[in-house]
């Protein structure tokens, strides 16, 4: 026996106003991606677990559940869906706010900590770094596997690279 309930929200973005030949462009909201729960009270004897990642529509997926009941009960699941090419366009619409002049950081990725350093805005920067040195996209970077990509950042770090990623910047 089994009761519950589901719930879930989209994420969207509202891309910022293009002007193009003196005549102003309006976006509208594009899906960046969503999240889901479903939790359920149960009664009977049983367990379950589930985890899935993967690739439908254009949109990566990533779905995780677990479930054990021996008499009365809970279970619960999660599932996160974000769009690539859409992420790709707020790194865009980012890295363009970066190059204005006067920019100091950007609050949403993340706090400063006491010595004045911001792991989430490092993270980034290194994922750019790697898609610069590559010629990849952001979403590309977040495809490459864990061990690729740390190999990729290694070598990316070493001096041999720093021409080329200068060049890319001040381009």
């Amino acid at each position: 026996m089994e009761a519950g309930g589901i719930g879930s929200t989209e994420v969207s973005w509202l891309p910022p106003v293009v002007q193009v030949n003196g005549k102003k462009h309006n976006s509208e909201f594009i899906e960046l991606g969503s999240i889901s729960g479903q939790i359920a009270v149960n009664y009977g004897i049983g367990f379950s677990g589930e985890l899935r990642i993967g690739f439908h529509n254009g949109q990566f997926f990533l779905i995780t559940a677990a479930r054990l009941v021996c008499g009365p009960g809970v279970s619960g699941k999660v599932a996160i869906k974000v769009n690539p090419v859409n992420a790709d366009r707020v790194v865009d619409c980012l890295l363009g706010i970066l190059k204005e002049s006067g920019f100091k950081y950007v609050e949403a990725l993340g706090d400063i900590d006491v010595d004045g350093n911001n792991k989430d805005f490092e993270e980034l920067n290194q994922v750019l770094t790697v898609a610069i040195a590559l010629g990849l996209t952001f979403a590309e970077v977040l495809l490459l596997p864990t061990k690729t990509y740390n190999d990729y950042l290694q070598s990316i770090l070493e001096e041999d690279y720093a021409p080329m990623i200068a060049k890319h910047i001040v381009e």
